[in-house]
């Protein structure tokens, strides 16, 4: 997860399965507003909508906001969700500044360039920096040389180098 300017972007782990809910007609949600964006329409969008009160968390927020965050991850095309506040509050912590007129758009195509790659991929590189955060330095890294090593049998990985090699666009299965 990372914070760029006031838009958090959550790289996509299918860790969600159980609600079936569309959003293109959309659910009427009272506290967010939900969309797809990106050039491929690849990355989900969240804003928290209750300006009034700083969009801050409630219940019914947070309601809303896990099945929007169950329905994008159910999603196929779906690689990462970008959740911003609408007007002028959100917190987080920053990783990038931005103009506030293009910090979505730059947490959109950041969302993009993460949802080229491997799903599979991206979920063991979530699990390794979350879990990282939360160990000392030496149990840190080696939860991260673990959860490398474990990619070495993924179809993606062999997919990857050898696009790599091949100097050619990879072509993920997600396995």
């Amino acid at each position: 997860m990372a914070m760029i300017g006031k838009a958090m972007l959550v790289p996509l782990c299918p860790i969600r399965q159980y609600l079936r809910r569309g959003y293109s007609a959309g659910p009427a949600f009272q506290y967010i507003l939900v969309e797809r964006k990106g050039q491929h329409h690849n990355v989900g969008l969240i804003r928290l909508n209750r300006p009034k009160a700083l969009n801050a968390l409630c219940d019914g927020l947070m309601t809303e906001l896990n099945q929007a965050l169950d329905t994008f991850e159910e999603d196929p095309n779906i690689g990462a969700i970008v959740i911003t506040g609408s007007e002028k509050a959100f917190a987080g912590l920053v990783s990038k500044v931005h103009p506030v007129d293009s910090v979505v758009d730059q947490a959109i195509i950041c969302g993009e360039k993460i949802s080229r790659n491997s799903k599979l991929i991206v979920s063991i590189a979530k699990e390794a920096v979350s879990g990282a955060f939360e160990l000392s330095l030496a149990e840190g890294n080696r939860l991260e040389k673990r959860l490398f090593h474990s990619t070495f049998a993924t179809d993606d990985r062999k997919e990857g180098m050898t696009a790599f090699v091949e100097k050619r666009k990879a072509n993920f299965t997600d396995k």
